[in-house]
């Protein structure tokens, strides 16, 4: 055996290093995720329509934490992406339940350009209070996994990259993965949901 491996001395090392490597980032990584305390507060979010539409649909977090959403078309936005304009999902993620609530924000019917027009927040959202600062209580941030992810050090190894632009929950080198989240493209923060 020290005979092969005086003789196999580069190709062990050549083995063993990136083997120990990949061994070492996992341990790491668990390590990570087993002192990190899981997010505690829910996210509020919406996503699609177009960049038009992000300007149509305010959203705005009154002093009481209350949401209020207000809609008003511009006389300037163009009318070939007029659908995409009138609509917009709004998201509730509650880390807790692991579950995700979608609801659909319309445009008022017969509406006026130029007009600003008050949308009834979604009932299962009414009674809840919101904070839209950047960082939750508990530390975490609302980002795009990209940053974070390119496939992991075993595929950066072997020239494999796989890019994911999901929207997760992130705090340190700990990314909370958002069950069926949407891509960062056209994705708006809006607050963290606050505790009573």
């Amino acid at each position: 055996m020290k005979s092969f491996l005086k003789e196999n001395f580069v190709l062990v090392l050549g083995i063993s290093l990136p083997m120990l490597l990949v061994i070492g980032v996992m341990a790491l990584q668990s390590l990570t995720r087993a002192v990190t305390e899981p997010p505690q507060y829910g996210v509020l979010f919406t996503h699609g329509g177009s960049y038009a539409s992000k300007q149509s649909f305010d959203f705005d977090i009154q002093d009481d934490g209350q949401l209020t959403i207000i809609f008003e078309l511009g006389d300037n936005l163009n009318e070939n992406h007029l659908r995409s304009e009138l609509e917009m999902t709004l998201y509730h993620y509650d880390p807790k339940e692991g579950s995700v609530s979608k609801f659909k924000l319309e445009a008022p019917k017969d509406f006026e350009k130029d007009r600003e027009y008050s949308i009834e927040a979604p009932s299962a959202l009414a009674a809840l209070r919101f904070d839209d600062s950047e960082t939750s209580p508990d530390g975490y941030i609302f980002d795009r996994k990209a940053r974070n992810s390119s496939g992991g050090l075993f595929t950066e190894m072997f020239g494999y990259r796989r890019y994911r632009n999901d929207m997760a929950l992130i705090k340190g080198g700990y990314t909370h993965d958002i069950p069926d989240a949407p891509s960062y493209y056209n994705t708006q923060f809006i607050g963290w949901v606050k505790h009573d």
